[in-house]
């Protein structure tokens, strides 16, 4: 076993923002690769339902998190004990970042305090055009609450003689803002930080103030706050030299973090664009559209034929298992510096006199430009392309990269056109045809806008030219073992990059969000109904196979709610069920009578004894009892599945 597993064997780990991208793919790693961690402590948000009702924390994660498709292999490994394991190793506390004390109880705040001796800040409000008010909320001010975590830790674990709590922050390496060169592994200056975060406070409020006007309807009051709040979000951000408030105020929250960490030991984790994975647990999982997929999804469905860019412009993606990997090795680097350290110099190992930055990037060991990124992704999607409607292929045009300048002027005089075409159309509304028009110009209009608005988005990151350093990176690479090597793989000079977009993330889009399925081969082998059962939970299994609205079994389902079953529990009900039937003598060949009402569980009933190797005999519930008991002895049924209102009479 590797330094890196030994450091995590019997620690506590608690992570925040474990419900996004990232989050979700460390939790599933640690779960994965290293059980030794005693216990994960989740900090999750409860969530407001479109009903109006309140999911708890708990609930969501059972829900939502790990239905996720990233759990797939756990689910195989672990089957039926798949819950009861995620019971044993993770505590998920219901909080939130934007409240003193992480939303907790002091009681809980001080038990989990105690307890963590890892801390990870994944959360973050990840729009570019985020509101200024909640992005400084929760970017800035969030990494202190968080801190207020460890340090109370601190106080709490050292009188023990345990070590302070090690805080592992998730940046980006885009809080560099607008510059060229290389960019280093260095802390921020933390000079000034409070007089500006008081300032950008100020300003919020003023906002606030503005936008309250008692007379005006709530909705319409509340959009003309959001939208000022993103406008002067994005106006400091430029002039603070920032191409938008997420990048912003993720450097507001890094300098703050400096400035407070005291003698934590701090770790500032920069991460450049993350992506696919590319190896684990599965190649090409991603979850939401990241920052490429947009502009590749947009050309590949013919919305997007150009987009302003400059050929060698860099394009600084790291897969997400590579961002995972680098993330846990920099932690147990830290936690064994900090433990040597305070070996050598007789110090509390929590003695650490400055952050440690290290910036997971690619483009100054294994440069991708943008020319390389259009070249790969036009050169497949000519091989490859999507399917319309109709199911005829979309072939795609050539993408070139114009001029900004040029690009602008274009758009503009397109939005010029439309809107001379809606005066006409206005002028010539007695008409039906002239209706009709209005409609269509309405839709290129809101298409025009759109457009316009990703060059205020993207445009900044397709004409990027710094670099980042990775030298911390690659020292830590270079200190661990080959045991860790294999199973924190993160060395990003073995990426063939025209193979990860072709074969890896382009894939990986069509799967997980354009929701695209390419027969790999294994339906060949399907034969049998838990064949085809065994092929869909492989592939969907977290997709809904089976629904009725009213009754039912399932959590004890109420008349007017919906009974759903996914493919993954169909297939392990199915399983567990033919289990059974097996153990009461019930084999291949053997007859199974199945009798019930037109529900779920009818065809969960089915697949249990096709499981079971047994010939369902299907019998209509409207028979007299004694005709489906005779039908039964005539066929020599070694068992009957039937309905509640059936089981007694029969």
């Amino acid at each position: 076993m590797g330094w890196v597993r030994k450091f995590y064997a019997g620690k506590t780990v608690l992570v925040t923002g474990a419900t996004g991208f990232l989050g979700k793919a460390l939790v599933e790693k640690m779960l994965r690769a290293l059980p030794e961690v005693r216990r994960l402590y989740l900090l999750v948000r409860g969530k407001r339902l479109p009903d109006g009702s309140w999911l708890s924390a708990s609930e969501r994660m059972r829900q939502e998190f790990f239905r996720s498709a990233i759990f797939t292999h756990l689910r195989r490994r672990y089957g039926d004990r798949f819950d009861d394991f995620i019971a044993e190793k993770v505590t998920v506390l219901e909080g939130d970042l934007t409240f003193e004390r992480l939303g907790l109880d002091e009681g809980t705040f001080d038990a989990v305090a105690a307890d963590t001796d890892v801390i990870i800040n994944s959360a973050a409000v990840v729009s570019f055009d985020e509101r200024l008010d909640r992005a400084l909320n929760l970017n800035t001010s969030g990494v202190c609450r968080v801190l207020e975590l460890a340090k109370r830790g601190k106080e709490l674990r050292e009188p023990q003689g345990k070590p302070a709590p090690i805080f592992a922050h998730i940046s980006t390496c885009y809080v560099c803002g607008i510059r060229n060169g290389i960019i280093p592994e260095e802390p921020p200056d933390p000079t000034g930080v409070d007089e500006e975060i008081a300032e950008l406070t100020r300003l919020c409020r003023s906002v606030e103030e503005q936008s309250s006007d008692e007379e005006t309807p709530p909705p319409i009051r509340e959009r003309a706050m959001r939208e000022a709040m993103v406008d002067e979000g994005m106006r400091r951000a430029k002039e603070r030299g920032f191409n938008d408030t997420y990048t912003y105020t993720k450097w507001l929250g890094e300098r703050l973090l400096v400035k407070e960490c005291d003698e934590i030991p701090t770790l500032i984790l920069r991460p450049a664009i993350i992506e696919s994975t590319l190896r684990e647990p599965e190649p090409g999982w991603i979850e939401n559209q990241r920052m490429a997929d947009p502009l590749i999804i947009g050309f590949a469905e013919r919305k997007l034929v150009d987009f302003p860019g400059d050929p060698d412009c860099v394009v600084d993606l790291i897969p997400c298992d590579f961002v995972v990997n680098a993330v846990l090795a920099a932690i147990a680097m830290m936690g064994r510096g900090a433990r040597d350290a305070g070996r050598k110099e007789t110090r509390p190992s929590s003695c650490v006199l400055r952050p440690v930055v290290i910036q997971i990037a690619t483009s100054t060991q294994n440069l991708l430009t943008l020319r390389d990124v259009v070249k790969w992704c036009v050169e497949y999607f000519e091989r490859n392309p999507l399917l319309d409607r109709d199911g005829r292929p979309m072939k795609v045009k050539p993408w070139t990269l114009p001029s900004l300048d040029k690009y602008r002027r274009r758009l503009e005089k397109r939005k010029r056109f439309v809107e001379l075409q809606e005066r006409l159309a206005q002028w010539l509304s007695f008409s039906p045809a002239a209706k009709q028009w209005q409609r269509r110009l309405g839709v290129v209009k809101a298409a025009l806008e759109r457009l316009e608005y990703f060059l205020g988005i993207y445009a900044p990151y397709t004409h990027f030219k710094a670099r980042f350093a990775t030298d911390n990176l690659q020292r830590l690479w270079e200190s661990m073992d080959e045991d860790d090597r294999r199973n924190f793989f993160f060395d990003v000079t073995t990426i063939d990059w025209r193979h990860y977009l072709q074969d890896v993330h382009i894939p990986g889009l069509k799967r997980h969000i354009l929701r695209i399925v390419e027969d790999d081969g294994a339906a060949d082998s399907i034969q049998t109904l838990p064949d085809l059962l065994a092929h869909a939970a492989a592939r969907f299994p977290n997709k809904v196979a089976l629904q009725r609205k009213g009754r039912g079994t399932k959590d004890a389902g109420r008349d007017g709610e919906w009974v759903r079953y996914t493919y993954g529990e169909l297939y392990r009900l199915a399983q567990n069920n033919a289990q059974r039937l097996a153990a009461m003598g019930v084999g291949r060949g053997d007859r199974v009578v199945l009798c019930g009402d037109n529900c779920p569980e009818w065809v969960i009933g089915y697949f249990s004894a096709s499981c079971a190797g047994a010939t369902v005999v299907p019998l209509d519930r409207q028979w007299r009892p004694e005709d489906i008991a005779e039908i039964a002895q005539f066929v020599e049924a070694k068992a009957a599945v039937v309905g509640d209102n059936l089981a007694d009479s029969i």
